[in-house]
């Protein structure tokens, strides 16, 4: 039987989409579409029915492999590409990324913090590694194992990145809860994602499900925290078997009633950090983002598997001033910071932004210059 024919039937309607287009089934699919007055819609109508042309011949094809340009149009895009050939990112776990780059720089500062406090305010790439390796050891002791989650209930601190390390180093992957979350939420996100085990000070301050065990860091997971335990330590713990395991689990803002968790791989994180756009995290990057939030992961994971290093931003929301504090001593190279505050900074104080060399925005218009 002869594969089902495509047929695409414009009709010349107006309407105030660029393109509307109606579908109606039957023993055939009828479209109709309709395009703004003055567009130029056969390109797409030529896409589309190259695309609908070959479900109808192949229903049961996969969505990757459905191309939805035309094999001519395909050559054309390709012959105009000539950019450079980026070599695969080896390797391509975060854990084994850290460990390359702890080798080349291990006296490198990898960590400062500017809040202060009992932690340590800074770690070197070895300091970082050790550290996470003695509480990686502790972890598995706990009962963590490859595959699970172990739930971060820390604030921003040297010891969150150790964590974050530590929790990768035995394979699991690690969930970041805000304590500055109403305590439902946290409830609801524990319930949701299960995690084997919760990483935080102190007594835990949210429901735990049951068979849930909580960790408490005592103390800094600085160097002078791990003392004699990392010289009998023996082998360190292998980490992730596959570089698409998982590295981190994020929840949404639950816009649409319940929060939804999304799942990054290690591949994923190691392969936005090779990316050549994003050489100025190779330098000092502000992390000031609550780490629940997707920059968050940007901020840290890029400079760290770059030779870079993270500035650790007090708890406190980021303004001019603490900005400009922040840069006192030396200038920033790479801030991840939203656009709503990009526009409050450049009004309020632009010199803020001064000793930032690259700011990156996203999320809302930003004008390019100021208003008026």
């Amino acid at each position: 039987m002869p594969a089902p024919a495509v047929e695409l039937i414009e009709v010349a309607n107006a309407t105030h989409y660029p393109v509307t287009v109606a579908v109606l089934a039957g023993e055939r699919m009828l479209l109709r579409v309709g395009t703004r007055q003055g567009l130029q819609a056969a390109p797409l109508l030529d896409r589309l029915a190259h695309t609908l042309g070959r479900l109808a011949g192949d229903p049961a094809v996969p969505a990757e492999e459905l191309d939805v340009l035309p094999p001519d149009e395909q050559r054309a895009l390709l012959a105009l590409s000539h950019g450079p050939v980026r070599p695969p990112v080896e390797p391509a776990t975060l854990t084994g990324r850290f460990a390359a780059q702890a080798a080349r720089t291990p006296h490198a500062p990898a960590v400062e913090s500017a809040a202060g406090g009992p932690t340590r305010t800074a770690l070197s790439y070895a300091e970082l590694e050790a550290a996470a390796d003695v509480l990686a050891r502790r972890l598995l002791a706990a009962g963590v194992r490859g595959g699970e989650l172990v739930a971060l209930l820390l604030p921003r601190s040297p010891e969150l990145v150790v964590a974050q390390l530590a929790v990768l180093r035995t394979g699991a992957a690690w969930l970041p809860l805000d304590s500055g979350q109403p305590p439902e939420r946290l409830a609801r996100l524990l319930a949701t994602a299960t995690p084997r085990l919760v990483l935080t000070h102190g007594p835990a301050t949210v429901q735990l499900p049951e068979q849930t065990v909580l960790l408490d860091v005592a103390h800094a997971p600085g160097a002078e925290a791990v003392g004699a335990g990392a010289a009998d330590a023996g082998q360190p713990p292998p980490g992730p078997a596959h570089p698409d395991a998982a590295a981190c689990v994020l929840f949404t803002s639950g816009s649409t009633g319940e929060p939804k968790g999304v799942l990054l791989t290690h591949r994923e994180l190691a392969e936005l950090s090779a990316e050549s756009g994003l050489d100025a995290f190779r330098g000092r990057t502000l992390v000031h983002n609550p780490h629940t939030f997707d920059a968050s992961v940007l901020e840290v994971w890029t400079p760290l598997l770059a030779g870079g290093s993270v500035l650790l931003a007090p708890p406190e929301r980021l303004t001019p001033v603490l900005l400009r504090r922040l840069t006192a001593d030396r200038p920033i190279d790479a801030a991840c910071i939203t656009a709503e505050l990009v526009r409050t900074l450049a009004e309020t104080d632009p010199g803020a932004l001064h000793r930032v060399r690259e700011v990156w925005t996203g999320g809302d218009v930003v004008a390019p210059g100021p208003s008026g």
